[in-house]
């Protein structure tokens, strides 16, 4: 990573290694960072907030009203599909699924 990158973390907080994160913040490895997860949510360790190059925001990206209208979406057209097809266009588990329901 060039010298002064800025980070920024929507995935998961487990990805990034915390200590050796605030070591590259304080060294300007990493010059800012924009981040909505952290490892250990909701016990936030207070130093992130106290960064002034860090940005932190609620995991909230999904929770609007356009993603429940497409989550709703894809869960009628997994349903759809499931009964029309035998499968689901995205199955997650279908061993236990295979187990639970008769067709």
């Amino acid at each position: 990573m060039k010298d002064g990158a800025f980070l920024i973390n929507t995935a998961r907080g487990a990805v990034i290694d915390e200590a050796a994160f605030k070591q590259a913040l304080d060294s300007g490895k990493v010059a800012r960072a924009g981040l909505d997860v952290l490892r250990n949510e909701p016990n936030v360790d207070p130093w992130f907030f106290e960064q002034d190059n860090v940005v932190l925001q609620p995991h909230l990206g999904g929770l609007t009203d356009v993603a429940f209208m497409k989550a709703e979406r894809e869960c009628f057209e997994n349903i759809r599909a499931f009964f029309e097809t035998g499968k689901a266009n995205s199955p997650v588990n279908t061993d236990s699924l295979k187990k639970h329901v008769r067709i």
